[in-house]
């Protein structure tokens, strides 16, 4: 009986060592090639999305697509939008920025909500998914929101191509987007 259990304690050990191995495998390989687990700041920018009516009447866009340069090595990539009135012209100091407070700080990214607006927001992961969203055409995607205001998220990635698609729904107000990007992974 003492036998029995002793050869399931080691079996458990053993399955949950392997488990946890894998990642600390990767840990440890990527350190001995000289890369260490880090945060890059990727991008961060302001967008300005006009109304529907004002993209169909008078040359506008209610639509931005974004292709993101993802680092080799990346893992995750980290995300904080801010959604401001159109005329606004708020920028984040640059102790405030999302990778400043997030990841530097090890803070909750601070979130900004000045305005009610609501936009849609949408990740690709191909080209042609991309640009059928600008054309209104069938389009899949890997991750969206539709309605929502501020907000900041955390996607694996697998591969180096993604596009992030914006979108403002609003038929009479434009508004304007700080995207922010962060990739996580060994470099």
């Amino acid at each position: 009986m003492k036998k029995q259990v002793l050869i399931i304690l080691i079996i458990s050990l053993f399955i949950g060592e392997l488990s946890y191995s894998q990642t600390t495998l990767e840990a440890v390989t990527q350190t001995l090639n000289g890369k260490k687990w880090l945060n890059k700041s990727i991008l961060n920018k302001t967008y300005p999305l006009n109304s529907i009516s004002k993209a169909k009447f008078n040359n506008g866009k209610s639509k931005e697509i974004i292709k993101l340069d993802i680092p080799e090595g990346t893992y995750n990539i980290f995300f904080r939008v801010t959604v401001l009135d159109i005329k606004s012209k708020y920028q984040f100091p640059a102790q405030e920025t999302f990778f400043a407070t997030a990841f530097e700080k090890k803070g909750d990214g601070n979130l900004y909500k000045p305005t009610n607006s609501l936009f849609d927001f949408f990740i690709f992961q191909f080209s042609g998914d991309a640009e059928s969203f600008l054309k209104d055409e069938k389009y899949n995607n890997n991750y969206f929101k539709l309605n929502t205001n501020s907000f900041w998220d955390k996607i694996s990635v697998k591969g180096n191509n993604y596009w992030i698609g914006l979108r403002n729904p609003n038929t009479f107000d434009g508004i304007k987007i700080i995207l922010e990007v962060v990739a996580q992974g060994y470099y």
